[in-house]
């Protein structure tokens, strides 16, 4: 979803430039984490409110799967 995305997107720990893409040095399998649940954890209480987030990906992910966009 939108919201996913976003909330990834957000959270990436790798930087890259503008020149780049935000997905350049991930490849799926990779057994290191992509993003930081500290940053998406932040980000998603300003993005719905402050007791909303999560304090891990699992219940994060089964939260964005069963909201309806």
């Amino acid at each position: 979803s939108a919201m996913h995305g976003s909330l990834v997107t957000s959270s990436l720990i790798r930087e890259t430039t503008e020149n780049e893409s935000a997905n350049e040095g991930y490849r799926f399998g990779q057994e290191e984490e992509t993003y930081n649940i500290v940053a998406a954890h932040g980000y998603f209480g300003r993005l719905i409110f402050q007791y909303a987030s999560f304090n891990n990906s699992r219940s994060l992910h089964f939260f964005l799967a069963a909201w309806p966009v």
